[in-house]
C-alpha cells in the first residue's frame, strides 16, 4: 500500500469518526476537527510525501483554513451585535 494511500485511508477513517462524534453537534465543530485532523497528517506525514501529494495536501488545507476563517468571522460578527 502506498504511502498516498494510507493518508487518504487515514482522513477518511478521521472524517468519520468526526461525524459520528459531532453528530449532534454544531457544523461548525466538525469543519474545524477536520481542518486540525489535516494539520495533524501534514506534520506527520512530510518527509515521507512526494512534492506532489504535498500541493494536493496544501490546497486542501488551504480550502480549509478559509472555511475556518469564515466561521470564525461569522462567530466574532454574531458575538459583536449583541
Amino acid at each position: 500500500m502506498l504511502i498516498s494511500e494510507k493518508i487518504t485511508l487515514f482522513i477518511a477513517l478521521w472524517m468519520i469518526v468526526v461525524f459520528f462524534v459531532t453528530i449532534n453537534v454544531m457544523l461548525e465543530i466538525f469543519f474545524v476537527l477536520i481542518f486540525i485532523g489535516l494539520l495533524v497528517v501534514k506534520v506527520f506525514t512530510d518527509r515521507f510525501t512526494l512534492t506532489s501529494l504535498k500541493f494536493r495536501m496544501n490546497i486542501i488545507i488551504f480550502v480549509f483554513l478559509i472555511v475556518f476563517i469564515f466561521l470564525i468571522a461569522k462567530k466574532i460578527i454574531s458575538f459583536l451585535s449583541i
